[in-house]
């Protein structure tokens, strides 16, 4: 039986947070989802992939909207990917703002 694996993590106010799978096992990724407790000021969240590969199979997966407020990923909900053992998917929340905290959450199903 696959068993469902939440990576999540609450950031202090205006204060950036990142979140990662764990390197050593395949996931499938369902879903990213990062709030932020107010409208925030930022650049936009960035979603990457550290590839076991090396640094030439590294990709940014997503740069959000700056200044949004929820970010989804993927877009859709309908096509989960696949993190391979050697991989690490990193979700980085910039500092939102005076007194604004972000959440991050990763639910993905191990293989």
């Amino acid at each position: 039986m696959k068993s469902l694996k939440t990576f999540s993590g609450k950031g202090k106010a205006n204060t950036a947070l990142s979140v990662s799978t764990e390197k050593g096992a395949r996931y499938l990724v369902h879903q990213v989802v990062v709030s932020y407790s107010a409208a925030p000021t930022q650049t936009g969240v960035t979603i990457n992939l550290d590839s076991g590969l090396g640094a030439d199979y590294d990709a940014t997966l997503l740069t959000g909207s700056a200044n949004a407020q929820y970010t989804i990923f993927p877009v859709d909900l309908l096509k989960p990917f696949i993190v391979m053992e050697n991989d690490i998917l990193t979700v980085t929340a910039p500092a939102g703002g005076a007194g604004i905290t972000s959440a991050i959450s990763i639910l993905a199903e191990k293989l």
